[in-house]
């Protein structure tokens, strides 16, 4: 019975299971296709690889996918993202954040959300920064904890607050930056924490310290991101020339001029910096330079556009590549999930008919049982009638052996006694012949013996 019962069981019992896995065609060693790539400026990454007579599908043939998401991210870093021509990062990051949730690699996934809301920042989009900041945390909070990972994510969140003018957050975010380090010992390079470290302090004032700050990490910069200190010098000509030390703010905003221009790096802030370099010359009193510096400003201005509008304008609208296959996606996983909940009605459908006939099943196993439990209890019932009315025989066979026992007993005993009784007598009989014998031979002796 048992064994129906787990056999039914094990029938009702349906699971499903399903995996996906992405493996190597080769390994990832793209340096020589990466230094050749990085030469292209102004172009999108497709058109670059054209421009080397390569494409996409030649690099997935050779490649896996997180090779090719690495050579976008640094031909990004490298080009056009450096020179901010953000349109052109925008698509090419949209285009590898495609390819890299497609292939669920989740650690470049988040690392390329984190650029997007880094540009966004840029710009001025707070609000699209925002949302893919929340998406690559979420993502972070997924991975295996890495304290590298989260030290960048805290250092970029406390550059996008900097820059939006939200102190409080900027120096919590830096404070935690400290935190983590020291929790996990961390080694990586402290410049850029103490950048955006003196970046606050020159926002609240305190150009003095700031300017102690910046004076560090350029000299740390020189050795490591050179090109990084385009602005940094940017910004500490701006703190030299809040305490009023123009002559060196003059120094500074040209040093941030010629590293800019060396590296083709950070050049949307070059109208500014010539700006701040005019008004510098405008307070030393050395207005011919100041001219000539505000109108090169605006020459400038007018070459590179403002940065933050211009060809970026479709960055506010819907020219986001990734959120349509994400909604294409929504559509596809919608359909999925109806065609799966119609596939669990049917199943429901088969699991009902199926309960149904096992209990059903189950219940003429049931009545089979009973019946059979039933017939078997008559049987013992008929049995043990029987048994019993046999031992009310023996019973009564026993008391009537007792009776007859009795009954020789009683018997035995009368003809003991009857048997007794005339051999008494006899005995009894020939004791006085005895006697009378006796009796008469010694009176025979005695007479005898008179006569002799």
């Amino acid at each position: 019975m048992n064994k129906y019962i787990s056999f039914i069981l094990l029938v009702v019992i349906l699971s499903l299971s399903t995996s996906t896995a992405y493996s190597n065609t080769s390994e990832c060693r793209t340096d020589s296709i990466s230094s050749k790539i990085n030469i292209y400026n102004n172009i999108d990454f497709e058109e670059a690889l054209d421009s080397l007579e390569l494409d996409l599908e030649y690099l997935f043939s050779k490649y896996d996918t997180s090779c090719v998401v690495g050579l976008y991210l640094d031909y990004i870093h490298a080009t056009n993202g450096r020179s901010a021509i953000y349109h052109l990062v925008f698509d090419d990051l949209w285009d590898a954040l495609l390819l890299a949730d497609q292939a669920n690699l989740k650690e470049q996934k988040s690392e390329i959300q984190l650029d997007l809301a880094r540009f966004f920042g840029y710009l001025e989009k707070y609000d699209e920064a925002e949302e893919y900041f929340v998406s690559a945390l979420k993502i972070i909070k997924d991975l295996n904890f890495d304290p590298n990972r989260i030290n960048q994510y805290y250092n970029l969140r406390a550059q996008f607050y900097n820059e939006k003018g939200d102190q409080k957050n900027a120096k919590l975010y830096v404070d935690s930056c400290y935190q983590i380090r020291n929790e996990y010992n961390l080694t990586s390079d402290l410049s850029f924490i103490r950048y955006r470290e003196g970046a606050i302090l020159r926002d609240e004032g305190n150009h003095v310290e700031a300017i102690k700050i910046f004076e560090e990490v350029i000299e740390n910069f020189k050795s490591t991101y050179p090109s990084v200190n385009g602005i940094a010098y940017h910004n500490l000509g701006k703190s030299y020339a809040a305490i009023g030390r123009h002559d060196r703010a003059i120094e500074c905003y040209d040093l941030s001029i010629e590293t800019m221009d060396k590296y083709k790096s950070h050049l949307d802030q070059l109208p500014e910096v010539y700006e701040l370099l005019a008004e510098s010359y405008h307070k030393v009193r050395d207005n011919k330079k100041a001219y000539e510096y505000s109108k090169r400003a605006n020459a400038l201005k007018e070459e590179y556009g403002n940065p933050k509008y211009g060809m970026n304008n479709h960055l506010m609208q819907v020219k986001d590549d990734f959120k349509e296959y994400k909604a294409a996606e929504g559509i596809q996983k919608r359909k999925i999930e109806l065609d799966r909940l119609n596939q669990d009605k049917k199943l429901l459908r088969l699991q009902r008919i199926l309960l149904a006939g096992i209990l059903a099943f189950l219940t003429i196993i049931s009545l089979i049982y009973f019946y059979a439990q039933r017939l078997k209890l008559k049987t013992e019932q008929r049995y043990n009638q029987e048994l019993s009315s046999r031992n009310e025989e023996i019973n009564s066979l026993y008391k009537d052996l007792e009776k007859k026992n009795e009954e020789q007993v009683v018997f035995s005993n009368i003809m003991t006694h009857d048997l007794k009784a005339p051999l008494r007598t006899i005995n009894s009989f020939a004791g006085l012949i005895k006697r009378t014998l006796e009796k008469e031979l010694v009176e025979k002796q005695k007479l005898s013996k008179f006569n002799d």
